[in-house]
C-alpha cells in the first residue's frame, strides 16, 4: 500500500463492487494486511495471503527493521521464503482439501474459510501474470520473482475453482509478456481456471490468446480512472503553470548507467522547461518504501542535478485521495509510473508518459494519446524537451480530447465489471 495506485485501484474496485451487490460482504487477502486495513475501505474483513509471495513478504520485513534490498540479511530471508513456497502450497492444498470435507483448517484457517464460503473469488487489478516488463531488462533475479509470484497466484487461483467449486473472475488487468516456459505453463493453468477475465489493454489481450485460451474475455479500461478522492481531504495549494513529475523505475531495472542517463536527462528537460516557460516543478513521488532508489530517492536525485532547484520541490504524501488532489492542480504531468498518469488524466490533466511496459501504451491507445510517449530505453535530455515542449503546447487540446473519452471509459469499466460480477452470480 505504499504505491498510490494500487491503492487507487482497490478503492476503486470496492466502490464499483458496492455499486452492483450494495449488501455483499467483502474480504481482501492482501500480503499487506495493515496497509490494507489503514485505508478504511467497508470490508468484512482483511486477512493475509494464502501462500506468501516471497518478494513483497521480505519487504514488509525489511521495511520495519529498517535494512536494505542489497543487504545480505535481505538476501538470506527471500531465499529462505523462496524455498519455503512449495511447502506452504503442499500445506494450503491439503488444508483445502481437508476443510471441504467438513473439518476445520489446519492452516492459514481465516483465509481457507473465507474462500470456502464466497459466492465469487476475484483475482483484483494488481499486475500477478507477467513475467517482468515489456521494455525492461529480465534478468535472473527477476525471472525468480516472477516465477514465484506467478505460482503463488496460480496456487490460489485453482484451490478457489478446483477445490472450492467457486466462480473466479480476473478485474480488469494487464497481463504478459510471458517469456520462458515455466511462465507460460504457470499462466495457462491460472486462466483455464478463470470463469471470466477482463483485460485494460488490446496487447493483453494479445498474450491471452498467444496461449491458446479460449475463455470469455472482456477489454475495458483501468479501473482507477473511477477513483474519487475523500471529499473531506485538503491538499496543499500548488503555484500556477506547474508541471508534477512522477519519476521512478524499478528496483535494479536499469544499470548503473542508465539509471544516471534516466536521472541526468529528466534534470535537464526540466530545468529546460522552467527557462522558456517559468513553470514551477512539483516532484510527486508515487512508489515510497524507504529503500534506495524508490520514487521519491530518484526524485530527490532529479532534484540534486537540476540548476534551477529554487524552482523546485518534492512533496511526499501518503494518502492516495491526497495525490490525486494534487495531481487535478496540475497544468501537466510527466510520469514514468503507470497510474499517476491515469489519475491525472482522469481528470483532463495532460501527461507524458516514460514507458516500460505495454500497460501504459495500452492505456494511451484508447485515449489516442500515444504520441506523447516515450520509450525508456530512448530517454535523452533530446527526447524529453522535444516531448514536454510539444506537450505543454498541446495542453488544450489534449485537455479537450481528454474531457470527451475519459468519461467514456469510466463508464465502460463499471458496465464491463458490473456485467462480469452478475454473470458470475446469475449466469446471464
Amino acid at each position: 500500500m505504499t504505491n498510490k495506485g494500487t491503492q487507487a485501484l482497490l478503492k476503486s474496485e470496492v466502490s464499483i463492487l458496492r455499486e452492483v451487490i450494495n449488501d455483499s460482504e467483502i474480504s481482501v487477502s492482501t500480503m499487506d494486511v495493515e496497509g490494507v486495513s489503514s485505508l478504511g475501505l467497508p470490508l468484512e474483513r482483511v486477512i493475509p495471503g494464502l501462500i506468501d509471495v516471497p518478494y513483497k513478504k521480505a519487504d514488509l520485513l525489511a521495511k520495519r527493521l529498517s535494512y536494505g534490498r542489497n543487504t545480505l540479511r535481505f538476501k538470506v530471508d527471500l531465499l529462505v521464503r523462496l524455498f519455503a513456497v512449495p511447502f506452504q502450497a503442499f500445506i494450503a492444498f491439503a488444508s483445502s482439501i481437508f476443510t471441504r470435507t467438513g473439518f476445520r483448517a489446519l492452516y492459514r484457517a481465516e483465509v481457507i474459510e473465507a474462500f470456502k464460503n464466497s459466492d465469487l473469488v476475484i483475482s483484483t487489478s494488481d499486475e500477478n501474470f507477467k513475467e517482468g516488463n515489456l521494455k525492461l531488462p529480465f534478468n535472473l533475479a527477476w525471472t525468480v520473482t516472477w516465477w514465484s509470484l506467478l505460482f503463488v497466484r496460480t496456487c490460489e487461483v485453482v484451490i478457489a475453482k478446483k477445490i472450492f467449486k467457486k466462480k473466479v473472475v480476473l478485474l480488469p488487468n494487464s497481463v504478459g509478456p510471458f517469456r520462458t516456459f515455466v511462465g507460460r505453463s504457470l499462466a495457462k493453468i491460472a486462466f483455464r481456471n478463470m470463469d471470466l477475465m477482463i483485460v485494460r489493454d488490446r496487447v493483453s489481450a494479445a498474450n491471452l490468446e498467444s496461449l491458446g485460451l479460449k475463455k470469455p474475455t472482456m477489454l475495458t479500461v483501468d479501473v482507477a480512472t473511477n477513483f474519487k478522492p475523500d471529499a473531506k481531504t485538503n491538499p496543499a495549494k500548488l503555484e500556477n503553470p506547474v508541471i508534477g513529475v512522477a519519476a521512478g523505475v524499478y528496483f535494479n531495472a536499469l544499470t548503473e548507467n542508465g539509471l544516471k542517463n534516466f536521472v541526468t536527462s529528466h534534470a535537464k528537460a526540466l530545468d529546460f522547461m522552467i527557462s522558456r516557460y517559468g513553470v514551477k516543478i512539483v516532484f510527486l513521488p508515487h512508489d515510497v518504501t524507504g529503500f534506495k532508489n524508490d520514487d521519491y530517492d530518484i526524485c530527490t536525485s532529479i532534484l540534486r542535478e537540476m540548476q534551477y532547484r529554487q524552482d523546485a520541490r518534492i512533496m511526499c504524501v501518503k494518502s492516495v485521495d491526497e495525490y490525486k488532489l494534487l495531481l487535478n492542480q496540475l497544468d501537466m504531468l510527466v510520469s514514468s509510473k503507470m497510474h499517476p498518469a491515469v489519475l491525472a488524466s482522469s481528470s483532463n490533466v495532460p501527461a507524458l508518459y516514460v514507458v516500460y511496459d505495454h500497460k501504459q501504451t495500452g492505456f494511451f491507445e484508447q485515449l489516442d494519446l500515444l504520441e506523447y510517449c516515450l520509450d525508456i530505453s530512448a530517454v535523452s535530455s533530446e527526447n524529453l524537451i522535444r516531448k514536454m515542449d510539444n506537450l505543454w503546447n498541446d495542453r488544450q487540446k489534449v485537455e479537450s480530447l481528454l474531457s470527451q473519452r475519459i468519461p467514456e471509459l469510466q463508464e465502460n469499466v463499471k458496465k464491463i465489471v458490473r456485467k462480469a460480477v452478475l454473470k458470475s452470480f446469475c449466469g446471464n
